[in-house]
């Protein structure tokens, strides 16, 4: 399975065949490096959306290319590269609008694309076999898995052998920069690692002929093993543990626990199914046979769990992904059993289906999410305090604890995509985090919600935004001595003037200096940081993260470098606060 090295023809061939995806990968390798060279504090989601978009017009152009070498038989090496033309335009297109898409990563945009994504590799797969003699879908399945994961082997073979070879000079001859290594990485991930792919492919003509050199269809020695003595006995013992589950959760719908595996489980299946097609074994025989029964079953049985569990708790993007997926493979069972090819049509049909408005999985999932919300209130109209949504622990006692977690669930979920308009009678500066603590006394079972990918956990973060190298004004309280402190909910012990004192973060939000000798205590509250934002993290100014106190024998001036505070279940009661400070501290 692991050819030889491609010559330099090989590469020149596939440049000229995907000269826009050599292109977009010189241009994320670039923006990849870029972003790896940006300090930590500065926005980078112009470059980062950039990377995605190139990603996007690769899989788009290699489409166009695959589908132009199939169904045109005498083309002309200027339609060819016209037509890499419109893919590309169609790719900075797509930038334009991605790039000035508010909050891109929870965006409708963003998910439609995620699915898109999903839609063109399977295309680049499927295209090249749509009636052609020599290649079904199974083979072309083949031949772009052997491919990737040769590329995927020398790839990581380069990264580690760079690695060690940079690694080696910084520590005999000079020192090597972090980031060259991100560079180089980004070298071989986006420029090296698709060329290489693509540079395994014989031209998709019809009738196909496999080109000397060239990537085959054939079942290596190498993969055979892999199969046959690796990947079907786990699916086999997979597909054991699944049924085991499912019996033994008859009596209990809403166990939702299986959704995060079956996805994982029935992928796995299906493309061990069409990397064992050629290997015509009597047992890999009665394998595939078992497992599309297996999977038929499974995936029915899915469908019903979601749609009972649905029924309560609404419907979200994993699980409309979920329920469309086990259907398609459901429907791909039996296509498969009595040999049919139609297997691709349906998922393309069907991953069309989840990024098209009104039926998309966003549009269908925050739609659901929001009407339960709405009911909700409808049935608990005290809920509703001068004509808007008040949540406080006096008017949420009402509520069992079924609606509690229904709700919490769906205001999440809206939140997360920015969909909250979708509640009447909503207030705009509602926010989440906080509006749902009306429901701290109020025990749920969503803890995490594998759902959602969502958790009740808590996250702030404030840092010094200082650049290296740059200066600015400072004042401090007296002069004194300079100490680093690196402070939690524990108490640590410290020598400075002479004396001994200990440190310490004391409700959350207070660092807390004591001299152990005298007990004089210095606390310096930041719990107004939390307030100069409602985002995850906020850069401070200097004069933002400087704090001045004194007792009747200090003065101090505090600096934070960086604060953080933590809570694992959302509840005020298990918030943890820690950082790194500077603290100059003098005697009156």
């Amino acid at each position: 399975m692991i050819r030889r090295f491609q010559s330099l023809d090989e590469w020149k061939g596939s440049l000229l065949r995907f000269p826009m995806v050599v292109v977009f990968g010189f241009i994320a390798a670039a923006l990849s490096m870029y972003v790896n060279r940006m300090p930590y504090d500065q926005p980078t989601m112009m470059a980062e959306v950039g990377i995605y978009a190139s990603t996007f017009g690769m899989l788009l152009a290699t489409v166009v290319q695959v589908a132009y070498e199939r169904f045109v038989k005498a083309g002309s090496r200027v339609q060819t590269l016209g037509l890499q033309g419109v893919a590309g335009f169609g790719a900075v297109v797509y930038y334009f609008f991605a790039s000035r898409t508010e909050d891109f990563y929870s965006s409708h945009l963003f998910t439609r694309t995620n699915i898109a994504m999903f839609l063109l590799t399977l295309l680049i797969i499927w295209l090249p076999s749509i009636k052609n003699e020599g290649l079904d879908f199974a083979q072309s399945f083949r031949i772009w898995f052997k491919a990737f994961f040769v590329s995927a082997v020398y790839t990581g073979i380069l990264m580690i052998g760079i690695s060690l070879v940079l690694g080696g000079w910084s520590i005999l001859i000079s020192n090597v920069e972090g980031e060259l290594y991100w560079d180089i990485f980004s070298v071989l991930i986006y420029i090296f690692f698709p060329w290489y792919i693509l540079s395994q492919q014989s031209v998709f003509i019809r009738p196909f002929i496999e080109e000397e050199g060239k990537m085959s269809s054939d079942v290596s020695k190498f993969l055979d093993i892999l199969l046959t003595k690796i990947f079907i006995p786990i699916v086999t013992v997979y597909t054991v543990i699944i049924f085991i589950y499912f019996f033994s959760t008859l009596g209990n719908w809403t166990d939702i626990t299986i959704e995060i595996v079956m996805v994982s489980y029935l992928v796995v299946g299906w493309m061990v199914l069409f990397l064992v097609a050629a290997i015509q074994r009597p047992f890999v025989v009665r394998f595939t046979q078992i497992y599309a029964v297996a999977v038929l079953i499974a995936s029915v049985f899915q469908i019903y769990r979601s749609v009972i569990y649905s029924n309560v708790y609404g419907v979200t993007m994993s699980r409309y992904m979920l329920m469309l997926f086990c259907s398609i493979s459901a429907v791909g069972a039996v296509l498969y059993l009595i040999k049919n090819e139609w297997l691709p049509l349906v998922l393309a049909a069907g991953l069309f289906v989840a990024m098209m408005p009104p039926v998309d999985a966003i549009s269908v999932s925050v739609a659901s999410q929001g009407k339960i919300v709405n009911d909700i209130i409808a049935d608990y109209p005290d809920l509703i305090t001068h004509g808007q949504l008040q949540l406080t622990p006096e008017n949420v006692e009402q509520l069992d604890e079924t609606t509690v977690q229904k709700m919490k669930q769906s205001l999440r979920y809206l939140d997360k995509y920015n969909e909250l308009g979708r509640v009447s009678s909503i207030p705009e500066d509602f926010d989440v985090y906080q509006d749902l603590r009306a429901f701290d006394g109020v025990d749920t079972d969503d803890d995490y919600d594998y759902d959602y990918g969502y958790s009740d956990s808590y996250y702030f973060s404030a840092h010094l935004n200082f650049d290296e190298g740059s200066s600015t004004a400072f004042t401090s309280s007296g002069g004194g001595e300079l100490v680093l402190l690196n402070a939690y909910d524990s108490p640590v012990t410290f020598t400075a003037l002479g004396k001994n004192f200990s440190h310490e973060i004391v409700d959350v939000t207070s660092l807390q200096v004591t001299d152990k000798d005298s007990g004089e205590v210095l606390t310096f509250d930041l719990s107004g940081l939390e307030d100069l934002t409602e985002a995850e993290n906020i850069s401070l100014t200097i004069d933002q993260a400087t704090f001045s106190q004194e007792s009747d024998s200090y003065t101090a001036t505090l600096v934070v470098q960086d604060f953080s505070i933590y809570s694992s279940s959302g509840m005020d009661s298990d918030r943890t606060g820690s950082g790194y400070f500077i603290l100059i501290l003098s005697e009156k």
